[in-house]
């Protein structure tokens, strides 16, 4: 299994540091060409960063393989001319790294092409190949400046982590992993929960078959099948050459299509049109990870948003209960692989560690694992961050009125509040636990949406916690440590090595949260101690169940 990313800065190349001020519309550069040649070169420059290889899952390596690219849209002197630009632009600097052309760049270009009026284009196909594709790159170029410039940080905002985070969540937000093994097997079981849901089974199968033409069964299997197909072409092309059959070809018209697009920045168009259809019924893959997440969690929001709220069958408060309580699920059961082999151990899930207090039912958290004095508190969110919160670039935008409902949300408040009542709750579902002894506490949030346990999350989310615990009346017997967040992604990638480290969950939260100074995304501790390493068999084999199976066969339980 490939390893993730480390964190890391970069320089993002835009059009003012290579061409100066732009004088006219970023669209002039492209509008005198086929809107479909625009969004094939774009979406062909996308797959060929970003292909589905393991060694190329992961976007740090797309820094790597963008000068090939910049090469393909520019000849040779102007490539020069180039070089000469951004080696004078970036003089100085400390940050090696710089970014030209990104996967980021990419999708919002995508997004801002898509939403235009086909009238704005030229029907024609350019006289000269070099032009357009020049004119391309400096279209590209101005999607960078575009997307990366955000409010200044004034002096009033308490926090430079916290207002530098606000900024960096819109173009980083496309670096995250979206792993092309591990999300299907979400996608798998998030499908089996839904069609056996006794209120949303019904329904839900109604939606997929009306929205994709689809059995809900046969939509993981389309999915994988078209993101897989070419996957690790080295081209720059992107068109489906596979042979179609009726019901593949129905399908890729079904995610073919396009929003009105307010603001390109939210992507709402490819998130939920991953596809685009040219003339003579063929199809560009805009974007193979979106693919991958429209079963997953653009799938919850589909299903919501074109179903369930249209309908009034539910309220928002109930069906987030319903996302909450699939996630909680589906994280717990890993857990549980996770735990299975450590001697002598406790795991408790929520229905263990529910009880009553003054009559009124009370969860003390998710998921709780006691080895020896140590002792670990898991709270899962399936809190997803909105678009307005990533393109708002500001505290106010990602936070709203109120800090503190933004940190109940998503868990903080909630286990700040369970450690302080450790010791005076935990008889009723660890009573063995001799609490005379020292006892270590290592509080953990698991997330549904990874950019809370990537970027500089983490570390906020940790200093917020430790202000908190400093209203608490300490205990000398109670050693809290710092808080450690991760993904339902990073528990899988631990279980690839639970027969030889039965013990690794346990040790590597205990070197994140042992940590000093500032903390890093718990991926990098996954990734320092284990590397690369196969996918757990669990995961392959329910893909492969999906892949062969036919016609008549359903998902089973």
């Amino acid at each position: 299994m490939p390893r993730n990313a480390p964190t890391k800065a970069a320089i993002i190349v835009n059009y003012e540091m290579i061409f100066g001020e732009l004088d006219n519309p970023r669209l002039d550069f492209v509008k005198s060409y086929p809107k479909d040649l625009c969004i094939g070169e774009i979406a062909s420059i996308n797959a060929y960063l970003k292909r589905f290889t393991s060694e190329d899952i992961f976007n740090w390596g797309e820094i790597n393989r963008q000068k090939e690219v910049v090469g393909h849209l520019l000849t040779d002197g102007v490539f020069r001319d180039f070089e000469t630009a951004l080696a004078s632009s970036i003089a100085g600097s400390t940050i090696p790294d710089f970014i030209i052309i990104h996967r980021a760049t990419c999708l919002f270009a995508i997004e801002e092409i898509v939403g235009q009026d086909e009238n704005l284009f030229e029907d024609s196909n350019p006289d000269a190949a070099d032009e357009f594709k020049e004119d391309l790159f400096k279209y590209l170029l101005c999607i960078n400046s575009a997307v990366t410039k955000g409010p200044s940080i004034s002096e009033h905002e308490n926090s430079l982590f916290k207002a530098i985070n606000t900024r960096i969540l819109l173009f980083n937000q496309t670096n995250l992993v979206i792993d092309p093994f591990l999300t299907p097997s979400y996608s798998i079981d998030l499908v089996r929960f839904l069609t056996s849901h006794p209120r949303l089974s019904g329904v839900f199968q109604e939606f997929v078959m009306s929205a994709y033409g689809l059995e809900a069964e046969k939509l993981i299997k389309y999915t994988i099948k078209v993101c897989f197909e070419n996957a690790d072409n080295t081209e720059l092309d992107s068109i489906i050459k596979y042979p179609l059959d009726d019901e593949t070809r129905s399908f890729l018209k079904s995610l073919s299509g396009s929003v009105e697009v307010r603001d390109f920045r939210k992507l709402v168009s490819i998130k939920k049109f991953p596809i685009h259809e040219v003339k003579n019924d063929r199809f560009i893959i805009l974007d193979r990870s979106q693919m991958l997440i429209k079963t997953y969690t653009q799938l919850l929001n589909d299903f919501w948003f074109d179903c369930v709220k249209k309908k009034g069958i539910m309220s928002i408060e109930e069906y987030g209960s319903v996302k909450g309580q699939w996630f909680e699920q589906l994280v717990v059961s890993k857990l549980k692989l996770l735990t299975a082999q450590i001697k002598h151990c406790l795991f408790l899930n929520s229905e263990k560690l529910t009880f009553k207090i003054g009559g009124e039912q009370y969860e003390f958290c998710d998921a709780y694992l006691r080895v020896g004095n140590h002792i670990f508190l898991f709270e899962v969110k399936s809190t997803l961050l909105n678009d307005d919160s990533k393109v708002g670039m500001s505290m106010e935008a990602l936070y709203g009125e109120n800090e503190e409902k933004f940190l109940d949300r998503i868990g903080v408040n909630q286990l700040v509040e369970r450690v302080s009542r450790f010791k005076e709750l935990h008889e009723n579902f660890d009573p063995r636990l001799n609490s005379k002894k020292s006892i270590h506490i290592y509080p953990v949030l698991i997330f549904m949406d990874n950019l809370f346990s990537s970027l500089l999350f983490p570390h906020i989310l940790s200093s917020e916690f430790n202000k908190k615990l400093e209203n608490i009346e300490k205990d000398k017997k109670l050693n809290v440590l710092r808080l450690t967040t991760m993904s339902i992604e990073d528990l899988d990638r631990l279980r690839s090595r639970i027969k030889e480290k039965p013990k690794h969950l346990v040790d590597v939260i205990k070197q994140a949260a042992r940590g000093k100074g500032f903390v890093d995304p718990f991926s990098n501790y996954v990734s320092k101690n284990f590397g690369d390493q196969p996918y757990p068999e669990d995961i392959l084999d329910g893909i492969k169940q999906v892949l062969v199976s036919n016609e008549s066969t359903t998902l089973k339980q």
